[in-house]
């Protein structure tokens, strides 16, 4: 979809199980009604209203995503995914709730996707999530709807016109202003059937092909995280680690002439 840079950064903040189960060949994307944002997906939530009284529900087919962002650092982020109470030693004393951060691509990320799922019923999309406000969200939903008004004559043509994969995606490439902070991009699997859905879609990946560095949570100290190092790559994981210098101090050095008597 427009406005997405398929070959430039994407991150994302996992909890340990999660990134274990991928590097063990396992990613897992989510339908959208298990997202914490009630209004994710607005459009698939609208009903065109006629003067005769008649509700035509725009529908639209069932969607399965997964989240990342265009920020390589976060403090918001790190925050909201990644949860440290560290003891005296500097270890993390909820060690399955910190975050680690994966680095890929949009491209990476899509094709792996379109790699494992069966091409004659899922349509993989990427797209760059749109912020607008509360009310101009609304009027975005009602510009869509009147613009495709005669496919919305009833729920029939609603549903015919509603088949095509491309429309569920664009769905979910809007939210309120309120997350604009996650500067969000989205790969999503649209699962072409009349009807019927999981909650989450597993899906068997390289993991290799799609992460190509990790970062621990900065706030946990280094020595620490050379043991969740080993394990990454007793799990098979051949990338490179980074560390995240946005809870470093810094020294700020002015170079200054000394005046002359």
């Amino acid at each position: 979809m427009d406005g997405v840079d398929l070959d430039g950064p994407i991150y994302r903040i996992v909890r340990p199980p999660v990134f274990q189960a991928l590097l063990r060949g396992e990613l897992v994307l989510s339908h959208h009604s298990r997202w914490d944002d009630k209004w994710e997906a607005p459009f698939s939530r609208a009903a065109a209203t006629w003067d005769d009284g008649q509700l035509v529900f725009i529908g639209g087919k069932p969607t399965f995503g997964t989240c990342w962002s265009a920020l390589a650092d976060s403090d918001t982020l790190w925050r909201a995914y990644s949860w440290v109470w560290l003891d005296d030693q500097g270890k993390n004393k909820f060690s399955d709730s910190e975050g680690i951060r994966l680095h890929s691509t949009a491209r990476r990320l899509s094709d792996a996707i379109a790699k494992g799922v069966d091409a004659s019923r899922y349509a993989v999309y990427v797209c760059k999530v749109n912020y607008r406000s509360a009310k101009d969200l609304g009027q975005v939903v009602a510009d869509w709807v009147g613009h495709h008004r005669g496919h919305f004559l009833n729920n029939d043509s609603a549903q015919a016109f509603m088949t095509d994969p491309q429309h569920s995606a664009e769905f979910h490439c809007w939210k309120r202003s309120a997350y604009e902070h996650e500067h969000e991009i989205r790969v999503l699997a649209v699962d072409k059937r009349p009807v019927g859905a999981s909650q989450a879609l597993s899906i068997r990946v390289d993991p290799n092909e799609i992460v190509s560095d990790v970062a621990f949570d900065p706030r946990i100290a280094e020595g620490v995280n050379e043991g969740r190092k080993r394990e990454a790559q007793a799990l098979g994981y051949t990338g490179t680690f980074s560390v995240s210098e946005l809870y470093r101090g810094a020294l700020f050095q002015v170079p200054m002439p000394r005046p002359r008597p």
